[in-house]
């Protein structure tokens, strides 16, 4: 945009909700702001919070914008009308883009350049990448990968290597493997947990919130022999024990994963009241 670091204005107030923690942010800068189509435009000054991320948006627009607008936005129409100059003027969305966009920021979507400063404001209104294209494309592997056997006793056990690496390096890649077998985990079985001296987890909830029993959801047939597998697999595994109490008790859900098959969750929604 032009517009030189210099001219930001420092802050050390955090911002949280756009990471999984809070963003000091590189400063603040107050920008005119030009919204709609000749002749039915508006302009007004915003200040903007400018921090350095990755994130599928360039700008978030939020309510004291809106309000300095005085703009009616319609989530079902899909539009943000205000009043102008020279009648109402009007922002539409482009339901193709955002679609692209969201979809984007589900994978994880890392394009080039994105690591540069974004401005944004608590809000709304999303700025659409203005380089989608058409048609989009989905991420490819930079090269195809070949299967390696790895352990002589279980031809199940493989791992995957680069298709393009030279014999010599491949040789190396493949020793190197077979020598460190341990750290990889093939199932459930090989992994050994950690020491609770090292990382230990827990929740931090209000201990004085009473424990809340939940009423049983029935399941059908297909759901709850999909269930028991995942839970008898855990057991075996060593990974959870029965707990004969029912003072707190948590649903299970079944959600269907992309390939058909069932991942299972827990409804923790009374855990996180607490």
């Amino acid at each position: 945009m032009g517009i030189l670091k210099e001219q930001l204005e420092r802050t050390s107030r955090p911002l949280y909700g756009f990471t999984v923690d809070s963003v000091i942010p590189q400063g603040t800068i107050r920008l005119p702001i030009i919204v709609g189509e000749k002749p039915r435009q508006a302009t007004i000054m915003a200040n903007f919070v400018v921090i350095k991320g990755d994130s599928q948006y360039n700008v978030v627009i939020g309510r004291p914008t809106l309000q300095a607008l005085r703009a009616i936005t319609s989530i079902y129409h899909q539009k943000v009308k205000f009043p102008a100059p020279n009648g109402v003027g009007e922002i539409k969305s482009n339901q193709y883009e955002a679609r692209v966009a969201y979809s984007d920021a589900l994978r994880g979507y890392d394009q080039p350049g994105r690591q540069e400063s974004r401005m944004v404001y608590q809000g709304a209104i999303e700025d659409i990448d203005p380089r989608v294209q058409e048609d989009a494309t989905w991420s490819q592997p930079v090269e195809q990968l070949v299967e390696i056997r790895v352990d002589k006793d279980e031809p199940t056990r493989v791992l995957k290597v680069g298709s393009d690496l030279t014999p010599s390096h491949r040789v190396e890649v493949e020793s190197f493997l077979k020598k460190n077998l341990d750290v990889f985990a093939c199932n459930h079985a090989d992994i050994k947990g950690i020491d609770p001296e090292v990382i230990c987890h827990s929740l931090n909830i209000d201990p004085s919130y009473p424990p809340k029993r939940q009423k049983h959801r029935p399941m059908n047939p297909e759901r709850y022999e999909a269930l028991k597998e995942e839970v008898d697999k855990l057991i075996h595994n060593g990974f959870i024990r029965e707990a004969r109490y029912p003072r707190w008790v948590s649903n299970p859900v079944l959600v269907v994963k992309p390939n058909g098959t069932w991942r299972t969750c827990v409804d923790f929604s009374d855990l996180n009241k607490a």
